[in-house]
């Protein structure tokens, strides 16, 4: 057990985009150090409702809490919420996805997945639930183009217009699932101030809970593919054209070629 980092972190993700790894990442690390706390804020589990004066309040009352004790925090939201208020010595950073492939990753997911909010009924759909509604669609093709008028669409929006706080970084997710040597997770840990010792510890936990690493041989249940430019041999030339015209501007926003 030694010192945590000199500030505290927010880490954020987006459906899709590396959650559970990052999630799972910053929980062991948190467990290796002396003088951290892992808050998840997310709002299916803290209940904050997308009140963001009320993510504030819960981030300055762990803060209090932790500082009491002689602690720093390290919070966690799966859709990078952030605060309505800037936090001076807060530092952090957010994943996006290249949002074709996105669409690729949630269309197969929700398909088959038992996360409470994919089996509810809905009016929008007719009654029926969101599971219900991209299954009853015949081709994949189909099924993808859902995913563009309904969630996938909506977190692509909502990556691509994120209300930047200049002590957030945005990291792609193709560079994390590429990177096997860790160097890039080594210096991004190194950029949010952890130590020495607890990038090294990081750079391990991090490779453990990686597709190319220590899940290699036992890929959880809830991904199917976390290979970057799929879209390249999945999406056909009506698909892309079809996800061109409403979302060429936000990826090219974020980063990724169009």
């Amino acid at each position: 057990m030694y010192a945590l980092m000199q500030n505290h972190v927010f880490v954020g993700t987006y459906h899709k985009s590396g959650t559970v790894w990052m999630r799972k990442v910053f929980t062991h690390l948190m467990r290796a150090v002396s003088n951290g706390n892992f808050y998840n804020v997310s709002n299916h589990v803290m209940k904050w409702g997308n009140d963001k004066a009320k993510l504030a309040v819960i981030m300055r009352d762990s803060i209090k809490e932790a500082e009491a004790v002689g602690k720093l925090c390290v919070f966690f939201e799966s859709h990078s919420k952030m605060p309505n208020e800037h936090f001076s010595d807060l530092r952090g950073f957010r994943v996006v996805r290249d949002p074709r492939d996105l669409i690729l990753s949630a269309a197969r997911y929700h398909t088959r997945s038992d996360e409470p909010w994919l089996h509810r009924p809905s009016d929008k759909f007719g009654g029926k639930t969101y599971s219900e509604a991209i299954n009853a669609l015949e081709t994949f093709e189909d099924q993808l183009s859902f995913e563009m008028d309904n969630s996938s669409g909506q977190q692509i929006m909502t990556m691509a217009n994120f209300e930047f706080d200049s002590t957030i970084e945005t990291v792609k997710y193709e560079d994390l699932i590429q990177d096997y040597e860790t160097t890039f997770f080594g210096g991004l840990l190194d950029r949010l101030g952890f130590t020495d010792e607890e990038v090294k510890v990081g750079r391990e936990v991090f490779w453990k809970n990686a597709l190319f690493g220590g899940l290699k041989e036992n890929k959880p249940s809830h991904v199917t593919n976390g290979a970057v430019a799929q879209w390249e041999t999945q999406f056909t030339d009506v698909m892309l054209e079809r996800f061109n015209e409403r979302f060429a501007e936000p990826t090219r926003a974020l980063g990724y070629m169009v």
